[in-house]
């Protein structure tokens, strides 16, 4: 799978035209996103994603597009895999209650899983386990953390954030 994260000049390029704060960030993370639904839609995967853009603007933009790119990359990497192309899909919805926001992304995975430390072992290596890191990293910064679960073979990830 390719990644889906922006060259730096490109993204610093389209933030540099927009006129204020709100504008860049929802700028730079649906270009992050337009481009993440290109490059899998290369690989047969369907990306769907509702995400109110507007509600990120009170974080860094480098976490913002870290984080987001690190959820899509893990799960592309994990349904790419897939013979069915059914399953060929990753869903992401962010809603926000007051000051809490709740990203929600959920994709299809094959095999077991096992949480070590918190963290799901699907067939992960180092480097995908480092990614999940991150993403906690992330989240707590801004007040949060991240949950992890399975049902059935639905993998399921919750980022949380709190806007101060």
């Amino acid at each position: 799978m390719k990644s889906v994260l922006f060259h730096s000049a490109q993204l610093n390029s389209d933030v540099g035209k927009a006129q204020y704060p709100s504008e860049r960030y929802g700028s730079a993370l649906d270009k992050l996103l337009k481009s993440s639904l290109l490059c899998c839609a290369d690989e047969g995967i369907r990306l769907n994603y509702l995400v109110n853009s507007a509600d990120f603007g009170f974080m860094r933009l480098m976490d913002l597009c870290s984080l987001f790119n690190s959820a899509i990359s893990q799960a592309a990497e994990t349904v790419e895999i897939m013979e069915d192309p059914e399953k060929k899909l990753i869903d992401i919805v962010s809603e926000r209650k007051g000051d809490l926001i709740n990203i929600h992304i959920c994709n299809y995975f094959s095999g077991d899983v096992i949480f070590q430390n918190g963290f799901p072992q699907i067939g992960r290596s180092e480097r995908k386990t480092l990614a999940m890191r991150d993403m906690k990293q992330i989240a707590q910064k801004y007040g949060g953390g991240i949950n992890a679960a399975t049902a059935g073979d639905v993998f399921v990830l919750d980022i949380y954030l709190m806007r101060n």
